[in-house]
């Protein structure tokens, strides 16, 4: 049929069905498009068409709920890996009587740092001096002290372990979660955890990070941080801290404890 033989009424209707067919292939497209588009910008074309339709007609559509808020995950503050670790840091000092009873206040010089074994029941150290079955005094986080016997020294690496004498309903705060060499990354930060009256942070990044053997960083420090926690930005502890004589800071992994304490080498 040639169009220009066309009635008026004729073209009329064919510009409808073109129209109507338009519209069609328009709105599939849409719905499609709608339909794999962000919920925030879904919501945000349901309010425009929304207050178009009332600005044209005068009706108030109903209210919609606000699109939610998409939350973004982020690691853990540094504040926040303190507080969950600093309970499995100890500071260790000459015994007092060996009593059991638990106590506020040291009553002995201080000898050096301890930290709760993977075990949850021991307590390691590197400390020197150590001597086997003597009772020290444990001081932790919170100012509780309990007496603790020493039952196992390495006089070569001067590692040490300590059995705690737990009063009736006391426990021990749990260790850190640990996490082996396999797990690390050479530039990982890293902070460790040490001080002879108090907490003391300073942070770095892991330089080396070889098969066996202790880890490498690039953190300086005096020896108040012998024997002190090291933990990742998560939370994680690789193990305690070695200090050289030139105050480098280096990592002893919980492994190195296998010789003297098995039980407490498990790590993820």
């Amino acid at each position: 049929m040639d169009i220009e033989h066309l009635t008026k009424t004729q073209i009329v209707l064919l510009v409808l069905l073109v129209s109507f067919v338009t519209s069609m292939a328009t709105g599939i497209v849409t719905v499609s498009l709608m339909d794999q588009a962000p919920e925030g910008v879904t919501y945000t074309i349901n309010r425009f068409i929304e207050q178009s339709a009332e600005a044209v007609t005068g009706v108030v559509t109903q209210q919609q709920p606000e699109a939610p808020e998409t939350t973004v995950s982020s690691t853990k503050t540094v504040a926040d890996v303190v507080k969950e670790v600093e309970p499995s840091l100890v500071r260790i000092y000459t015994s007092v009587d060996g009593s059991g009873e638990m106590d506020v206040v040291p009553k002995s010089s201080y000898v050096g740092l301890g930290v709760i074994a993977l075990d949850g029941r021991t307590i390691v150290s590197v400390a020197s001096d150590i001597v086997l079955n003597e009772t020290y005094d444990i001081r932790f986080s919170d100012g509780i002290s309990i007496p603790a016997r020493v039952i196992v020294v390495d006089k070569n690496t001067h590692m040490s372990l300590f059995s705690p004498i737990l009063p009736d309903g006391y426990t021990l705060p749990a260790p850190s979660r640990a996490v082996t060499s396999k797990n690390l990354r050479l530039g990982q930060a890293l902070m460790v955890l040490g001080g002879d009256e108090s907490t003391e942070l300073i942070t770095g990044l892991l330089t080396s990070v070889p098969d066996s053997g202790t880890l490498q960083t690039n953190i300086l420090a005096n020896r108040s941080f012998l024997g002190g926690l090291i933990v990742t930005s998560s939370g994680a502890s690789p193990g305690i801290a070695a200090v050289s004589d030139a105050g480098e800071i280096s990592v002893i992994p919980y492994v190195a404890f296998a010789g003297i304490v098995p039980a407490v080498t498990s790590a993820e």
